[in-house]
C-alpha cells in the first residue's frame, strides 16, 4: 500500500501554520501540552515512544493496510508527523481547539479521522456495514 504524500504534506503544513498563527495572532488559549494522549508523561521517552510508534506503523502499515486505507493511514501518519515535528522543535505539542472534553490541534484532528476511516473500512471489509 502506498500512502499519500500530498494528504501528509498537507495535514503536516495546516497544522504547522495554524500553530504559528494562534500563538502570533489570536487570543486563543495555547496549551503547550508536554505529555502523551491521556496525561502519559514518560519525559524524554514521549519523545522515543512516539517516534517508535510511527515508524512501526510506518512499515507494518505497508503489509497490514489495503489500498482502500490509503487516505486513512495518510491522515494519521500526517497528524503524526507534525505533533513528531512540534515535540522536536518545542519539545511539546500545542494544543488550541477546545473540544470541551480536551484541547487538541488539527494534526490530533487527522489522526482522529483517520481512525474512523480505518475503522468504517474495516467495518465495510468484515461486512459490518451494508454495501
Amino acid at each position: 500500500m502506498k500512502v499519500n504524500k500530498q494528504i501528509i504534506f498537507w495535514v503536516v503544513l495546516i497544522d504547522v501554520v495554524s500553530k504559528f498563527a494562534v500563538r502570533r495572532f489570536t487570543p486563543l488559549k495555547v496549551i503547550e501540552n508536554p505529555s502523551l494522549p491521556f496525561g502519559l508523561n514518560l519525559g524524554f521517552f514521549n519523545l522515543i515512544l512516539v517516534s517508535a510508534v510511527l515508524l512501526f506503523f510506518i512499515f507494518w502499515g505497508r503489509r497490514f493496510f489495503s489500498a482502500e486505507d490509503k487516505i486513512g493511514v495518510s491522515l494519521i501518519l500526517g497528524g503524526a508527523a507534525s505533533n513528531l515535528l512540534d515535540r522536536f522543535t518545542d519539545g511539546n505539542v500545542t494544543d488550541f481547539i477546545n473540544i470541551g472534553i480536551s484541547t487538541i490541534n488539527f494534526a490530533d484532528l487527522a489522526i482522529f479521522t483517520g481512525i474512523i476511516s480505518l475503522f468504517f473500512n474495516l467495518c465495510y471489509k468484515k461486512s459490518i456495514l451494508p454495501r
